[in-house]
Formats: structure tokens, sequence, C-alpha cells
């Protein structure tokens, strides 16, 4: 077989999404910075020569005609760091800057000489020169420089080998700060990632791994905590601080307290509490609204031992116990996930976002006062600790309303989404690992700890679960004979293209702690010795008719199948793609699943969707989807020929689209990340990185005498729905005033019927949403054409990318001369399903939090409005289940 191209561009983007959040300095979490560049590092100034530095899309821009630095304030020791530049003037040098001090003199260089046909690490001061390796370079031209420096080893990379080119051992250096430089040139930097050697993959194997060993730094938002002490702590008992984790250890008569300088009144709370595995007795936990030294205030106490979770008040000596709740299976050595909102008296905790365990309390002896931990009884540890206030929380500019997005750092793929013993699981991509939110709903979620992290084998790129349920693969004999298996696309930046391969994990408790399966993957990468073929994002669906499950793979180019009876050997069956079914980008994130035609349960046909990444031909990312038979013997024959494209969507923001496994009723329900390959992580939130679309139930359905996919919103949405704007039988010409003129607002649903008169009829009608300021989002259908559009070229900020496209269209007929429309706005984005969802548009807008008007307007004729709906949602980020 032929080797399989893994595009440029998305290797690099891709890359950069298999990079972790990190916590540096002031402790706020590390994004793309407001500018668009993409890079974990923040602080930034600039220092040294004359020069200028310009952030955009692209990249940061240095310019100098002489030695010029861009530091940031993150601080690393042993890591890993790089970065892709491109050389815009073919003069003078670039270079990455590391273990620097304040002024980028004292440090590590590693540069790139374009008329040295060079890159070159060196030592600043002195330009002590480490080791030397030709290359070959042109202006204008991207390339990859990586630098990995654990204690005096530094190790450099070129390109996309997995072999360093220089080796050499330096003391000069343990630690400091790291940026970027120009002398004489003028050169580009993009993807600027620094990653720390504690969860660097390394290609050789350890013992069977298990997701509990490593842990990240500390991440929190509590004032006076530093990167290596807890300056402003006001603690009683012992409390310790380092890279890894906060200890607090308290005896069984003199309660630890450790709180930080941070006041507030109304708030979300959230952290990550261990008890030590040593110490079964012990009881820890979040405490707030307290005096500055811990002695009287509200606590939240979790206590492994018996399963409790306690709300108490203190005075002084005095504890009142407010609500306990028991049940939740707690565990020593486990993480657990604590969040609690406070608003006045009202006093609501959540527990490993268990739903039905939640305490929901009032309480008013304390309505302000500090923050942070207690622990008494012996040890336990604390990680992700926040503390929001509420009108903060899930309130900053462009933040949906009703859309999930994560609460901090980066959402991308979905993962893994499966329905299990009453609850939904929803996994993403953050970092190149699995980020984990459970919903009972579909709707409210409770965020939870990171679910996969990397392990020996690598990066955890995208993948799906299922839920086991009669045992199938042995897994679960001692937990009631079910459980989660989540595969994972296993990706090692070390090795050549990932060496992808697909491995497994495994929860037997609901899905909040996993554990590995193996020591290796259990569908091997099928390109040979060096394994370098694209082979990523498995997704798994239950074959009832065969009595087997079923994987497909992507590929790149094609799709493979796999089938198993156990969940854990696979059998390659198919590839199905190739040729003339590419049109686009590189295959990824298929997704399986059977539906009946028009709801008759004798006709069921298998839908193979794909997402393909950026290209020019689509206009950036797309995705489309194919209908037809999966055989006994495990191939796929498609209904339509190879040149017939479906697309899944007509917008350009829904990526790697994911169906829950195993959901009531038997619906198939899908969620896709609102992003395109051309821009993935350039919108200019601040805080926070990417939305998933609205969950949508799938059906096929025959339209014009062609079976399609259709989508539409999810039936719990309606349970969002406030007050409710109606309008019937009106006739709108150009003439006519505006009959939303009354309303406005920034999240709400559009449900309507539009029908065309039989002479006179208008050739174009539709809405302007979020309309303002000579802002406007278009949604309309032209008589003319039969095509349904979304304009977005005055809808707000469009200059993070000029691959940004505005105007997205599609053919929609009238049905008995009617047009329907459901449209679903939030803060950033606009969702249209035209005609019970034969049609769908997914489109981010990012207007002004001030254009919240709409207008409806019809041109060159008349058009009935039949029947109107305006509804306005609730905020599900700001509500409880």
């Amino acid at each position: 077989m032929k080797n399989r191209m893994f595009y440029g561009v998305k290797l690099i983007l891709a890359m950069m999404l298999a990079i972790p959040i990190l916590w540096t300095g002031n402790a706020t979490r590390a994004t793309a910075d407001g500018t668009g560049v993409n890079t974990n590092l923040s602080g930034w100034v600039t220092s040294g020569d004359a020069g200028t530095l310009t952030n955009s899309a692209d990249g940061k821009l240095l310019t100098s005609g002489g030695n010029f630095f861009a530091l940031s304030t993150t601080t690393a020791n042993d890591f890993t760091y790089e970065t892709d530049v491109t050389i815009r003037q073919f003069q003078g040098s670039g270079a990455l800057v590391f273990r620097s001090n304040n002024s980028g003199w004292g440090s590590y260089m590693l540069q790139i000489d374009p008329v040295g046909g060079r890159i070159r690490l060196k030592d600043a001061n002195g330009d002590r020169e480490l080791g030397v390796y030709s290359v070959s370079l042109a202006a204008n031209t991207t390339y990859h420089l990586k630098v990995r420096a654990v204690g005096s080893a530094l190790q450099v990379y070129w390109g996309s080998s997995a072999t360093p080119v220089i080796s050499i051992n330096d003391n000069a250096y343990t630690g400091g700060y790291l940026g970027v430089q120009v002398w004489n040139s003028t050169m580009l930097f993009q993807n600027i990632i620094m990653t720390p050697n504690s969860t660097t993959p390394t290609s050789t194997p350890t013992a069977t791994p298990t997701l509990t060993p490593t842990t990240p730094p500390v991440y929190t938002n509590l004032s006076g905590w530093g990167t290596s002490n807890l300056k402003s702590c006001m603690s009683r008992g012992e409390w310790t601080l380092n890279q890894n984790i906060v200890k607090g250890v308290g005896s069984a008569n003199a309660e630890a307290t450790c709180i930080a300088d941070s006041v507030t009144s109304d708030f979300v709370f959230e952290g990550d509490v261990t008890v030590d595995s040593q110490a079964p007795q012990a009881v820890a936990g979040l405490m707030f609204r307290s005096d500055r030294d811990g002695a009287n205030g509200y606590i939240l106490r979790i206590r492994p031992s018996d399963h409790t979770v306690t709300l108490l008040k203190k005075h002084g000596d005095t504890e009142t116990v407010i609500q306990s709740k028991s049940g939740i299976p707690l565990k020593t050595g486990n993480k657990h996930h604590i969040e609690i909102t406070a608003i006045g008296s009202n006093l609501t905790v959540y527990v490993d976002g268990y739903s039905a365990e939640k305490i929901v309390a009032q309480d008013a002896d304390f309505l302000s006062g500090y923050a942070g931990m207690t622990v008494k009884n012996g040890a336990a540890y604390f990680q992700d600790v926040y503390l929001t206030p509420y009108s903060n929380y899930y309130t900053e500019l462009y933040r949906p309303q009703y859309h999930f997005t994560d609460t901090r750092g980066w959402a991308s793929d979905p993962n893994g989404l499966v329905y299990f013993e009453g609850e939904y699981h929803l996994f993403h991509q953050d970092g190149g690992q699995w980020a984990h939110a459970i919903s009972t709903d579909l709707l409210h979620w409770k965020q939870m700890p990171l679910a996969l992290k990397w392990n020996h084998l690598g990066h955890i790129w995208s993948g799906s679960t299922v839920a086991d349920l009669t045992n199938a693969s042995g897994l679960f004999g001692d937990s009631g004979g079910k459980g989660l298996i989540a595969y994972y696309t296993s990706f090692n930046p070390n090795k050549s293209n990932g060496n992808q391969k697909i491995g497994a994990a495994y929860s037997k408790d609901k899905g909040r702690t996993w554990v590995y399966y193996g020591d290796d993957a259990i569908v091997p990468n099928p390109g040979g010795i060096n394994g370098s073929w694209d082979f990523r994002d498995p997704k798994v669906v239950r074959d009832d008719v065969n009595n087997r499950w079923i994987m497909v793979v992507s590929g790149g180019d094609h799709i493979r199948f796999y089938t198993s009876t156990d969940l854990l050997h696979w059998t390659w069956t198919d590839n199905f793609g190739y040729s003339q079914y590419i049109r686009g980008g590189v295959w990824e994130c298929p997704d399986l699943f059977q539906l009946a035609v028009d709801g008759n349960a004798n006709n069921k046909k298998w839908v193979l969707m794909i997402s393909t990444g950026g290209n020019p031909n689509t206009q950036g990312s797309s995705a489309e989807y194919f209908i037809g038979q999966v055989t006994a013997d495990g191939k796929f024959v498609n209904d339509n020929l190879p040149g017939k494209v479906l697309l899944t969507d007509f917008g350009k923001e829904n990526y790697a689209g994911m169906s829950f496994y195993n959901t009531p009723d038997n619906r198939r329900i899908t969620v896709g990340w609102m992003s395109n390959w051309d821009y993935p992580f350039s919108f200019p939130t601040e805080g926070w990185k990417g939305q998933l679309t609205i969950p949508r139930k799938l059906s096929l359905k025959t339209v014009n005498g062609n079976v399609i996919l259709a989508q539409n919103p999810i039936s719990e949405l309606s349970s969002l729905r406030g007050t409710d704007f109606s309008v019937n039988n009106v006739s709108v010409t150009p003439q006519s005033g505006n009959i939303l003129g009354t309303i406005n607002g920034n999240a709400y649903e559009i449900v309507v019927e539009l029908q065309l008169p039989n002479s006179g009829a208008a050739t174009e009608f539709g809405f302007r949403l979020r309309e303002g300021g000579g802002q406007k989002t278009v949604v309309g259908y032209r008589s003319t054409d039969n095509k349904m559009f979304i304009d977005r070229s005055a809808s707000g900020r469009t200059d993070f990318s000029s691959n940004f496209t505005t105007l997205h269209e599609a053919v929609v007929q009238p049905v008995n001369g009617v047009v329907r429309m459901h449209i679903l706005v939030d803060e950033s984005s606009l969702e249209l399903f035209g005609n019970d969802g034969a049609v769908v548009f997914s489109d981010i807008i990012l207007p002004d939090s001030t254009s919240s008007g709409m207008s409806f307007y019809a041109s060159g004729g008349a058009v009935v409005v039949k029947s109107l709906h305006v509804y306005s949602l609730k905020n599900t980020w700001r509500s409880s289940m």
C-alpha cells in the first residue's frame, strides 16, 4: 500500500492541540493569547535593541536591525520547547530563548541562521557555541524548531524528525524564562509551545500505566499563591506546595486550614481533593466565606471512610451540620471534584457531578469572606482550585449561554460520548488529553477532572466510548458486570507521524476514574515497521444484527473497518474511500450508526460520517456523510456513486461530529466542535477557547426521492424556553414595519413557517439577527434560486482570520409553498435548521453584546408569516440541573 499523507498544515495545528494548558506565574490559565497567536506562554514583554513586535492570527512577527527579545513571564526548568518559524527576511537570525534571565542575555538560544544555512545552539552570554546542524533554508518558508532540556542534557530536533540532530550536556543554566528573539531580521513565530518534562511522553515503555501516578502543576487563581510557595496563605497545620500539588496535614484534634487572600460574596468555588490512601479516616474539603484565620465560616468536607459529604458551619470550636449526603462512592487515593455555588443565602454543592446527591441548602450566617482548604485527621492533596465571582462566571465576552464550553482552557473534538446509568458523559480534546463533563439532560453540564491524561505511549487524541452492558470484555466481573471502555488515539510526538495507534482505557465507577488497558495498543498502526500512517479517531458502535461491535478508524484518505465480539480483540474487514471520494482535506473523526429510513424499522441503513481537514477546495475544513450497508463480512457498501457529496453541514463551523452511544429511546444524538481548521483557535475569546454545537437528533428521511440525513435540536432544548413572542398569518412586504421591533435578545430560539403566495411573492425574505451599531447577521431565503443562506459579513468581529468566509447557502425546495426555519442564536453562534433539518448551517458570529435587536424583512414582493415563535432561552451555566 502507498504511504498515507498527513497534510502539513493539519500536522502543525494538530501538534498544537496536543500540548497541555499550563499554569505559570500569576496562576491564570494560558490559552492562545487574545491576538490569535497559538501559545501557552503568557506575560510577554520586549527588551534589547530597537525593534517591533506585531501579534496577529499568523503569529508573533519580530523585526529588528539589532538584537530584539520577546520574553514571556513563563519559567521552566525541564521541558520541551518548540515553535514554527517563518523566515520573512533572508538575513540575520531568529531564535528560541530558554532558561533565560530577565534580559535574555543569560540564556540558551536555538538559532535559525538563513545565510549560514544552519541551526545553532549557543550560550547567549559570550556567544559560546554548543552545537551546529546544517540545513537548507529559503525565504517565506516555515520550519519547525524544537529543543528538549532535562537537567544538563539538551537535545535539538529539526522539522518532523524524531531523532535529535544536536545532543550535548551543559550546566550553564538550569531554569528560567522562555521567549523568542531576532537579530538583524524579520521572523514570524507561531505555535510557541512549552511542555513540562513531567508530562512529556518518552519512547521507552514503563510499567503497565494507570492514570494515577503523575499530576500536572497546581492550577489555581487564588490570590497570593505562587508556583513555589503559599505566600499569603493564612495557615494552621502543615501545608506544602511543590510543582505538582498542595498537601495539607491535620491531626485528629486540630484541623489544618490554608486560607488564601481571596475574598468574595457570591461565587463558584471549585477544587479537586484527594484524601491520602494511607489516611483512611481523614476528612478534607474546601472552606468558604470564612474569616482570615479560618476560625469561622462554611466548610464542605468529604469523608471517604463512610462515603459522606457534609456541609457545615463553624463558629470557633462549634460546628453545626447544615446538610449531609451519603452514598457517594468516595475513595481514598482518588481525586474528587467539588463545586460550590453560593448566592446570598443559597448554597449548592456537587461532588463528582452526582446530581441526585447534590446538596441544596439555605443559610445566612456568613454572606462574605475568604476561601481556602481544610484537612483533618490525616493528609490530603488539592489541585485545580478556583474561586470565580458569580458576576464573572460564564459572563465573558462571547461566552455562550447554553452551548457547551469549558470553564477555562480549550474545547475541541468531542470524544467518547456515551450514556450510562442515568448520565450523559461528554469528553473532549484539551491539550491532547480527554476533558470530561457529566449531565443528566444534555443541557446542564458538570465539569470533572481530566479523564484520560498522557501515558507512556504518548498523547491521548480523539476516540469514542462504549458501555459494556454484558461484560463482553471480561473487565467488569467485580463491578456489577458492566462498565465503560474508552478507545483513544495514541500519538507519540517523538515518533514518525506520531506512530498513531488505538489504545483503550476502562472505568468501573461510572466514568469517575480510568485505568489504561494493557501496556500497548489494542490495534497497532498498520503502516509497516515505523507505524507512520495516519491512523486515528476510533469510533465503536454496536451491530446487533451480527452480534458484534464495529470500529471505524480514519486512515487519512479512507476509513478502516474492524469487528470484534469482545471489545478488546479486533479484526480488520474493509477499507472505504480513496481516489474519487477525496474532495478536500484529510479524513478524520469518523462516526458510524444505523437509522431507520422515514421511521420504518424494516428499512434501516448505515450512515458513515466523516470530517475533512482544511483545504481550499472546501473553504477550510468540512464534514460529509455516506449512506449504505455494512455487510455480514464487515464491508461498507455505499448507496451512492463516489462523486455524490452529501454535506453534513452547510455552515463552516461544525467539525469532528460525534454521536452518543447507548442513548435512551435509541435516539441518535450528535455534537460537533464549532470551529474550522483554517482558524481553529483564532476566535478572540479570553480565558476559554472553543464551543460545541447544541445536541442534535439525527434521522434518515426521504426528500425529493433521495434519502438524506436530517438533524434537529433535541426536544430537551424546549425546557430552556422563557418568554414566547408569536406572530400568526401576517403578510410582510417591503413597505411593512418590523414585526420584531419590540423584542431583543442575545440568546434565543426562532421557529417559523413562511408561505410564498402564488403571485407577487418576495424574491428574498428573512431575519436580521443580533442587530445594532451597524452589525447584523442575515438569515434569509431567495425564492429566485430556492436558496437558504446565512450572511455574516457584518456580524461583528471577522478580522481574526483572512480565511473566515461570510456567505453560506444551500438549495432548499419549498414544500407546498412553505419554507420552515428553526434558528438558534447564542452569544457567539448561530445554528439554522431548514425544512425540518434537511439542511443545517452552523456558524460562529462575534457581535458586540449590545447588538441584540432583530428584524424581519421582505424584498421584491410579499411573504406570509404563517407561524412565528421567538423564545428567550435560559442560561444553562448559571442555573442548576
